[in-house]
């Protein structure tokens, strides 16, 4: 059918957009995406366009659809974590590295689903279920990995771990990225290894 939800899910589930069968105008786990033709042509025969948010997928909330929903716009205000910064408010978007963040948030993205394709409703609410599951099971699995690491200092590429490191009881340092495709200038470096030194973070 070509009367599918669109998107960009960085968990690569198609349980995401609880469609069957799905068609992606980028692929899962994509960094960096630009606006092409294929997106638009696809879009044309979807119901909605499905997106994180305007901070990581701007080029999806400008394809012409009769429907988008910004998934970042559905995470529970008491779960949004932002980035540090001393002027407005920036949110963190990485919301999907957190299970039970997504979790919470699955049954506000089906309900958002339902209205946009109503007649799927049920698919929506078995996939509720069966991603529930699954999410459940993968959190269990990460939590026992990294009992032993709770309170443990890391430091990230770049900035992009936050919701996992708090779910998980390990604490950032310090990214070598301040951004993506940021290249630290020696400066920053010494600055970072700095940190590293004076917060005892191991290297192994």
């Amino acid at each position: 059918s070509d009367q599918a939800c669109i998107g960009t899910p960085s968990t690569g589930k198609t349980e995401w957009a609880a469609m069957a069968p799905a068609r992606w105008a980028a692929p899962p786990a994509a960094a960096t995406i630009t606006s092409r033709p294929r997106s638009s042509a696809v879009a044309a025969n979807s119901l909605a366009v499905i997106y994180v948010g305007p901070t990581l997928d701007a080029w999806a909330a400008r394809i012409d659809s009769s429907a988008h929903v910004a998934v970042l716009d559905l995470l529970p205000a008491e779960r949004v974590l932002d980035y540090p910064s001393d002027s407005e408010r920036v949110i963190d978007p990485h919301f999907w590295l957190d299970p039970i963040v997504v979790r919470d948030m699955l049954p506000a993205i089906v309900e958002e689903l339902t209205k946009i394709d109503p007649v799927s409703a049920p698919l929506f609410e078995e996939n509720l279920a069966d991603f529930t599951s699954e999410l459940n099971a993968l959190h269990q699995e990460i939590e026992a990995l990294l009992d032993a690491a709770r309170g443990m200092k890391v430091v990230q590429h770049h900035p992009s771990m936050n919701y996992f490191l708090a779910r998980y009881g390990l604490l950032a340092s310090g990214a070598i990225e301040s951004s993506p495709g940021h290249e630290p200038s020696p400066r920053e470096m010494e600055r970072l290894a700095q940190t590293m030194r004076r917060e005892g973070v191991q290297v192994n």
